[in-house]
């Protein structure tokens, strides 16, 4: 199949980018082609897209025609829409809390709906979308690089780390964990973007390391003994699949804190890999196509 996926930014190491290259590159894999069209493009990601053999555009110079479209974020997907909203489309949901990007859009070009928890389900039907038009399938994580196989090397006190950026979003749980480490004598390492500006602050509140953005994170979590993020998020995932706990919050609209618990990695870590999530992607592929070429 030619494939389009659409973004609304593909240029830096976000939890939404890094899934969408995965993705990308497993259904080039499996012999596709594929094309990414992003309102903003920049580096690191558009040389990595290039490098996996996936095409990149900003949206003024997508051009040609497409078997399906993969949409997500609502702005960019209404844009699209003007220009393709004949062809046979998914839209991907990847979180509940942030609206103005992750509302759902209802067009009938748009045969299903893609939701990677079950919170997200539930949001997408409050659309008045059917259970029946929405998949469950995991975000896609190189195993290659984010696996057990390694040897564990912590430091004499216990390390908690974030890998992500330092958003509105998270904001809450970081203080929490914060105060956590405070108050348990452990450290809190983080790697990422810090957009909100909370460093100096919370370099004030505990034991505080921070690694600015960094490609190589599957390093950090051979040494740490637990990780903290939001929703399930990437930073979870990533350390499950290196055997890590996970201080889990779950947050509102405004980031404000509704749960948190330590968790275990699951036993069933397949389902996390790049490959077993393009598998299932290219069976929704296929079935909505079926169903059109029967009509």
């Amino acid at each position: 199949m030619k494939i389009l996926i659409t973004i609304q930014v593909f240029a830096n190491y976000t939890g939404s980018e890094v899934s969408t290259l995965e993705l990308a590159k497993q259904l080039v894999k499996q012999g596709n082609e594929v094309v990414i069209v992003a309102a903003v493009v920049g580096n690191p990601m558009f040389e990595k897209a290039i490098d996996a053999g996936i095409d990149v555009y900003d949206i003024q110079h997508l051009r040609g025609s497409y078997d399906i479209i993969h949409y997500q974020h609502k702005p960019i997907t209404l844009e699209v829409l003007k220009l393709y909203g004949n062809t046979d489309a998914v839209m991907h949901v990847r979180s509940e809390v942030i609206p103005d990007y992750e509302a759902p859009v209802i067009h009938d070009s748009i045969k299903a709906y893609i939701s990677i928890r079950d919170s997200i389900t539930d949001y997408i039907q409050s659309y008045g979308i059917s259970a029946e038009d929405i998949v469950h399938i995991d975000n896609p994580f190189d195993t290659d690089r984010f696996n057990s196989c390694y040897e564990f090397s912590g430091g004499t006190r216990e390390r908690i780390l974030f890998v992500g950026t330092m958003d509105y979003l998270r904001k809450a749980m970081l203080f929490d964990a914060a105060r956590l480490c405070r108050e348990t004598q452990k450290d809190l390492w983080i790697v990422g973007e810090d957009s909100g500006g909370y460093l100096k602050e919370l370099e004030q509140k505990c034991i505080l390391s921070y690694f600015g953005v960094r490609q190589d994170v599957e390093s950090f979590y051979k040494i740490v003994d637990y990780t903290v993020g939001i929703n399930n998020g990437r930073t979870t995932t990533e350390g499950w699949l290196m055997d890590v706990p996970a201080w889990v919050y779950i947050v509102d609209n405004r980031g404000r804190i509704k749960s948190k618990k330590l968790v275990s990695p699951p036993i069933d870590l397949r389902k996390y890999s790049a490959e077993y999530s393009c598998l299932k992607v290219m069976a929704l592929y296929n079935s909505i196509k079926a169903i059109n070429d029967k009509s």
